[in-house]
């Protein structure tokens, strides 16, 4: 997406999230599947709203003053669907009522075993990548979206396929926005 845009000509600038920043290495060490004593839910819901409050601060927000769009992997919605699905999700939607709301949200749906076919190849991962684990965040991604999160800024697309035609289907969904 960053790619096609910056050929419109716009400015962009992509991040992710956990974020580069203090906390978001932090939460990336506690995720890690080599760490013996795994965070509790509330622990990560907690790191990962104060996680994305800094990466706002830090990057999100001074790249939106110099007129650059942003694209995140990962925000809020993550959040919701994540630690949602252990933790009461009124209180991780209170505990991250500061972050700002995005103009678009693009939801990638992917199965489950393509997923896992993915992530194999991409080689790291982290304590949530197993069958059962992306099988309920999977559901729950559903549930959330068709809960009505974000409303009519947020779209499901389809996230199968070669990557240029998930390209094409992303780019269409964000075409409005130019």
């Amino acid at each position: 997406l960053a790619e096609r845009l910056r050929l419109v000509p716009v400015a962009v600038h992509a991040t992710a999230e956990p974020s580069k920043g203090p906390v978001g290495r932090h939460i990336r060490a506690l995720l890690s599947t080599t760490n013996l004593s795994p965070p509790s839910w509330e622990r990560l819901a907690v790191l990962f709203a104060a996680d994305r409050l800094d990466h706002v601060e830090t990057e999100i927000q001074p790249e939106l003053v110099r007129g650059h769009w942003v694209i995140s992997d990962r925000y809020v919605l993550s959040s919701l669907v994540y630690q949602g699905r252990n933790c009461s999700m009124p209180w991780v939607e209170e505990i991250n009522r500061f972050a700002p709301e995005p103009d678009l949200v693009l939801f990638l749906d992917v199965e489950v075993q393509e997923a896992l076919r993915r992530l194999q190849q991409r080689g790291v991962r982290d304590i949530f990548e197993d069958p059962q684990s992306l099988s309920q965040l999977h559901q729950r991604y559903h549930d959330v979206v068709a809960g009505g999160f974000g409303g009519d800024r947020c779209h499901c697309i389809d996230g199968t396929g070669e990557i240029e035609a998930v390209a094409d289907r992303v780019f269409a969904a964000v075409r409005g926005l130019l």
